[in-house]
């Protein structure tokens, strides 16, 4: 739709993010958007324009949430992205607050944008969290993840910290670098996974609604 894979900067134009941001203010009911990372060419810079939207939508208390879907149009095609839905029963019940709640992990087992036009990870598991922990006293973000090999730290579109094993992060210690939200990505032989946008104020603040 934008175009970004042959202009990147298109992914951080105004005109958009604030076309898709009035969206989500204005309608409750659009929980979130794909971000499919690259399964096609013209998809690959679509966290850029989810980062964008985050940064208009979550000042007014508006969470946007990341989905990724295999974009298929061959029977052959349907594993290539997916969302882990984080439910504790298999019911149309669970599902919808975990749509509604952001209990759910996007995943893809293309990373253009991050490990290569060419890359494809369908012979392997994308990364998977088991376990996350938002310390609400100690300021502090942690997890445990299998089939992944490193970790990025982003918030309002920036990377503030990467390494192979950064599965805590202490805000704290990172908060010159802080905007409104902190998101991670992990990378792996399989792929990509997103977390959604966790939501930060400084001590002091409330976040408009």
């Amino acid at each position: 739709y934008l175009g970004s894979e042959y202009d990147i900067t298109r992914a951080s134009e105004p005109y958009y993010a604030n076309k898709f941001a009035n969206v989500f203010l204005d309608n409750p009911s659009c929980v979130g958007m794909d971000v499919n990372s690259g399964v096609n060419n013209h998809t690959i810079y679509d966290y850029i324009l989810w980062d964008n939207i985050l940064k208009l939508t979550i000042p007014y208390g508006r969470n946007v949430f990341a989905f990724t879907f295999s974009d298929g149009h061959k029977i052959d095609q349907y594993n290539r992205n997916y969302t882990y839905m984080l439910m504790p029963e298999l019911t149309t019940e669970a599902l919808r607050t975990s749509m509604e709640t952001g209990a759910f992990f996007a995943c893809s087992h293309y990373a253009r944008a991050d490990l290569g036009e060419e890359f494809n990870g369908e012979e392997f598991e994308t990364p998977f969290v088991s376990v996350l922990d938002v310390n609400q006293d100690s300021d502090t973000i942690s997890f445990n993840a299998e089939n992944f090999d490193y970790v990025r730290w982003y918030s309002d579109g920036e990377i503030i910290a990467e390494g192979k094993n950064l599965t805590y992060l202490d805000l704290n210690a990172y908060e010159d670098k802080l905007g409104c939200y902190v998101r991670f990505t992990l990378t792996g032989p399989g792929g990509i996974l997103y977390s959604q946008a966790f939501p930060i104020t400084a001590e002091g603040e409330e976040i408009e609604k």
